[in-house]
């Protein structure tokens, strides 16, 4: 059983886990909306090579995502 000082730095730790989670979410839903402004078969090179490193930003939002949402899972317990 945790004393109180722990459960105090476990319950931040959970809450600074929830702002990265968060942050990480509108980082997603921005990187979407980008997306929806500018068209994959854009004719123009800086634009796809953009687009290319938007996706490699993408996955890795996602997979620091799935790590986050793991973390959270293991600081409920």
């Amino acid at each position: 059983m945790l004393n109180l000082t722990e459960q105090h730095a476990a319950d931040r730790l959970a809450d600074d886990v929830a702002d990265i989670d968060e942050t990480l979410s509108e980082l997603f839903l921005r990187i979407h909306a980008m997306r929806q402004r500018w068209p994959r078969d854009s004719d123009v090179p800086a634009v796809r090579l953009t687009l290319l490193a938007v996706d490699d930003i993408c996955d890795s939002l996602r997979d620091a995502g799935r790590r986050a949402e793991q973390l959270r899972g293991c600081l409920r317990r």
